[in-house]
């Protein structure tokens, strides 16, 4: 049986698989012989539906009834009316992923079952759910989800051999995300990230729009169907840019004749706004991970909007050197999805690449500010960017002295007010009239699992098991998730890698005194320290560092 990778991308998919003999991801090519495949969807008049190539062709003339970045709109209630009938980004990323598992069959003569999809690092609980049943719309009898940086640094990062950290830019026609990631010891680690779901391609396009509207086209009136043509138009005149000319185009366009002519330093103008929100994921994520800029060994840009001069040359800019394109900035997602599809079948690939990640966003529980005071603020348990597996608790006690029960609800985001975060699952909770504080566990796995475990005063235990993996699970899967999830409880120091370590510092302190007990000593709060961080990469780290100086002490 083999697995298929699929970059869903807002401008264009692929779809590839690991060949086991040839020891590499292979991209799929459609029946046009590419293996970019638009991301659009396009039915006529007879409601013959049309797939990439054959649906972009017809977006200038047939815009109405034509729908391409649909992506953008995953997980929300947006509708496009064709030929009196409502689709949903749902309905269209389905017929898309369908088009490209078709091209998948005909190109290995098998049926394909399973599917490793990549998503934006920072959608969503309810934007992963959509990308799933679209899988399963499409045929897929099993879908999981892969960010798109982590894809793109799995193809990067397969043949590294030296330590390094390194930064994923991917820009693509849609979304935006950025990904610091370090390979240390043959384990790639997701560090932290960030991004910006709504900032790509298309925005740099509709700046060229906008600026055309507001001067050359001031006196303009164009409705809906001839925005979406000048916006074809800018995009390929964008596509076309020449380092001399800059971008210069003739329009006709409501029955007029324009010239479009911008300087690069007009457009790097145009585009000083978006330039600046380019910065805001890079700097989040270089905070939270507690790294400068000069720690980093590479900056890897990937997506297809990077090829675009102007904007590779900004990312030189802000990090005060070229950056890095190894692998086709169209193809790494794909490849590294492929990559990623093989680990389910090839025992030698799992061994080769180890795979850490990180919470892209923050979770926690809803919170009254105060007992006078009715303002909901939102209690992070899980924060951001925390390596997974993970586990955390926190104490809480109701507000009223009378409440018997309390509502937990369970968000997903990073704003303070609650109401702006992404409520993602609720429970009832029984509360104790005599110990009134309870505890409350986040547990979360890197397949997207989260447990969250309420118990009371009176060890009263409730449990909802939110998975953002994968839409559905049988009872015998949730006992099989939940035994995995208990796992994650057991508090790292008790871990019998750690436990050796620990023991080791002992048995050292005891045969030393004066300053060789002082140094242990210190040795001893600094790994104990670490381990009560729960952040598996940095316990790696120090492990790596504690056994070098006992070794060392001991020679």
């Amino acid at each position: 049986m083999t697995n298929v990778g699929i970059d869903l991308g807002t401008s264009n998919s692929l779809i590839s698989f690991w060949d086991i003999n040839k020891r590499e991801a292979v991209l799929i090519k459609n029946s046009k012989g590419k293996t970019l495949t638009p991301s659009a969807i396009s039915i006529d008049n007879e409601n013959n539906i049309l797939i990439g190539q054959d649906a972009y062709d017809r977006i200038i003339e047939y815009p109405e009834q034509t729908v391409q970045h649909f992506k953008r709109f995953m997980g929300t209630d947006k509708r496009w009316e064709i030929n009196k009938k409502y689709y949903t980004p749902i309905d269209f990323s389905a017929l898309l992923l369908k088009q490209l598992k078709t091209d998948a069959e005909l190109y290995l003569n098998e049926e394909i079952t399973d599917a490793i999809i990549s998503v934006p690092a920072y959608f969503n609980n309810d934007q992963r759910e959509a990308t799933i049943k679209a899988g399963k719309l499409a045929g897929f009898l099993k879908v999981d989800l892969i960010s798109e940086p982590t894809a793109a640094a799995i193809a990067y990062g397969i043949n590294r051999e030296e330590d390094s950290h390194f930064l994923i830019c991917d820009l693509g026609g849609g979304t935006y995300d950025i990904s610091l990631l370090e390979y240390f010891e043959g384990t790639l680690n997701v560090q932290a990230i960030s991004g910006d779901n709504h900032l790509g391609g298309v925005d740099f396009t509709n700046a060229m729009v906008d600026d055309f509207l507001n001067t050359e086209g001031y006196l303009l009136k164009i409705d809906h169907l001839e925005k979406i043509q000048l916006k074809q138009i800018m995009n390929q005149a964008k596509e076309n840019f020449d380092e001399k000319e800059g971008v210069k185009i003739e329009i006709s366009i409501a029955n007029q004749e324009f010239t479009y002519q911008r300087t690069e330093e007009q457009l790097n103008e145009i585009f000083s706004e978006l330039y600046n929100r380019l910065k805001t994921p890079i700097l989040r994520v270089l905070t939270d991970a507690k790294i400068e800029i000069s720690d980093l060994n590479q900056i890897i840009l990937v997506g297809g909007t990077t090829k675009f001069r102007l904007i590779s040359y900004q990312f030189g800019k802000l990090f005060e050197r070229p950056p890095y394109v190894g692998v086709n900035p169209d193809e790494s997602i794909a490849v590294g999805a492929g990559i990623r599809s093989g680990m389910d079948t090839d025992i030698d690939l799992v061994d080769e690449m180890i795979l850490t990640d990180v919470s892209p966003f923050s979770m926690g529980i809803e919170m009254v500010s105060d007992e006078n005071s009715d303002e909901l603020i939102f209690s992070p348990i899980i924060e951001r960017n925390t390596p997974l597996p993970a586990s955390r608790v926190q104490i809480y006690e109701p507000v009223s002295k009378l409440s018997r029960s309390v509502e937990i609800k369970i968000y997903q985001g990073e704003s303070m007010l609650v109401n702006d975060n992404l409520l993602i699952g609720k429970f009832e909770m029984p509360v104790a009239m005599k110990e009134r504080a309870f505890e409350v566990r986040f547990t979360y796995d890197k397949n997207g699992v989260l447990e969250v475990k309420a118990i009371n005063g009176k060890k009263k235990e409730k449990t909802l098991l939110i998975n953002s993996g994968n839409t559905e699970l049988s009872d015998a899967q949730m006992r099989l998730q939940m035994e995995k999830l208990e796992s994650l409880k057991v508090n790292p120091k008790d871990k019998p890698e750690n436990r050796k370590i620990i023991d080791r510092i002992n048995r050292l302190f005891e045969d030393s005194i004066g300053e060789d007990r002082a140094r242990l000593e210190e040795v001893y709060m600094y790994f104990v320290g670490v381990l009560s961080n729960q952040n598996s990469s940095e316990i790696k780290h120090a492990r790596a560092e504690v056994t070098k100086i006992l070794d060392d002490f001991e020679a």
